[in-house]
């Protein structure tokens, strides 16, 4: 094998190498960002459950329907002090 070959396949495996690390920790992110929203949601509808008892079917798919981490947070605080059910009803529809 030339020397100029040689180094060719070098540069490419480096460049396979870094590109399968850049792509693990792109896919490890993706994966703790999905997983922090599925716990948030989650989080959100146990406390209403706690709350409150029954939630309905629609809120809770409601609820898991936000992909958004501040509307979350912000859901999550309106859950803490809304004294019953259809006042939560009136934050998620905003």
């Amino acid at each position: 094998m030339s020397f100029i070959l040689l180094i060719e396949r070098k540069a490419r495996e480096k460049g396979l190498r870094e590109g399968m690390r850049e792509g693990l920790k792109e896919g490890l992110k993706e994966g703790l960002n999905k997983g922090i929203l599925q716990t948030n949601r989650a989080n959100i509808v146990e406390l209403l459950r706690a709350r409150f008892g029954r939630v309905p079917l629609a809120m809770g798919k409601a609820v898991r329907s936000i992909d958004d981490p501040i509307v979350l947070k912000s859901i999550f605080r309106n859950a803490v002090k809304c004294e019953s059910l259809d006042e939560f009803k009136r934050v998620l529809s905003r």
